[in-house]
């Protein structure tokens, strides 16, 4: 009996020894990259306030113009527009799905904490009744953003312009 037990225990083993291949274990090369990491590193904030855009912009930035079943594809570039329920993004891209250039706009969105907290400290009265982002980019000439922010205070409303570090134009 204990023979016949070493026996089942040395032939189970020696069967796993051989399970594998040498071809299994190789693995393919793959290059992974992003096609329009350019545009996200542009417009992308480390602000977490903006995750409605932030997911937008990766959607804008992993189009493929070839899905769109476009019957030339020799042109020079193609408007495509991206929606959420706060904002549109309207991106050109050129036959290969690079970016060019795109306008963003977006509503009411949370704003940043540095926003806030230079319009907060130059009209401490006023409250924020509404807001807009605003995002241009050119694969050549950067990204610019801005912000508009409505303030009120009693009867009185007029806009407020910042950039990105809440300074105010």
């Amino acid at each position: 009996m204990r023979a016949s037990i070493v026996g089942l225990l040395f032939l189970g083993l020696t069967t796993l020894c051989y399970s594998q291949t040498e071809n299994e274990n190789m693995l393919i090369e793959v290059e992974v990259y992003a096609k329009n990491y350019n545009y996200l590193e542009s417009v992308n904030s480390n602000d977490l306030t903006l995750n409605k855009v932030n997911v937008l912009e990766r959607k804008v930035a992993n189009f493929d113009v070839n899905s769109l079943n476009l019957p030339d594809n020799n042109f020079e570039s193609c408007k495509v527009l991206f929606f959420i329920k706060d904002g549109v993004i309207s991106a050109s891209f050129d036959n290969k799905s690079n970016i060019i250039r795109t306008i963003e706009k977006f509503k009411n969105i949370d704003l940043p904490l540095s926003i806030k907290h230079s319009i907060v400290t130059k009209y401490p009265d006023h409250l924020i009744t509404a807001d807009e982002y605003l995002v241009r980019y050119h694969y050549k000439k950067g990204v610019t953003k801005k912000y508009k922010v409505l303030l009120e205070n009693g009867d009185k409303q007029f806009w407020v312009k910042t950039d990105e570090n809440g300074m105010i134009l």
